[in-house]
């Protein structure tokens, strides 16, 4: 779906869990900034439940920051691919999910920040559980 057909589904139908990845798709930056932010916004005042809306924004945040490091690591990998702009795109959506948080008085996660403070060769997934090396030691991170 487009932002227009997401925000047609969101009035016809409210919103509706399983379409998240329609509203949502991963990965997919043509919302642009205003058109992420209104559809966020949106979506969010069709739940009328808080502890819903911060799972949707929790969700929104991970998909964003998943799909952040892939652009990072792919910029590493490969300086001419140029995806520098998805990147300021999603760092600017984290920064939009921060704000709405704060407006509706959810908790706070600065998602922004902690993505900018991971350290250069440290991966999200070394901060879910640390890598694993041989022998199924835990590898201590530096």
């Amino acid at each position: 779906m487009d932002y227009n057909e997401s925000m047609a589904s969101l009035e016809a139908e409210g919103f509706v869990w399983g379409r998240f990845p329609e509203y949502f798709p991963f990965g997919d930056i043509r919302l642009g900034e205003g058109n992420y932010q209104r559809l966020v916004e949106r979506a969010l005042t069709l739940l009328d439940d808080p502890d819903q809306q911060a799972v949707l924004l929790s969700l929104l945040d991970a998909q964003t920051c998943v799909r952040l490091e892939q652009i990072w690591v792919q910029g590493e990998q490969d300086p001419a691919d140029a995806l520098s702009v998805h990147g300021h795109i999603l760092s600017a959506w984290l920064q939009i999910n921060s704000n709405i948080r704060f407006a509706l008085g959810l908790p706070d996660r600065d998602l922004r920040g902690a993505m900018l403070a991971l350290p250069r060769g440290e991966m999200l997934a070394d901060r879910i559980i640390p890598p694993v090396g041989p022998a199924g030691r835990l590898n201590k991170l530096v």
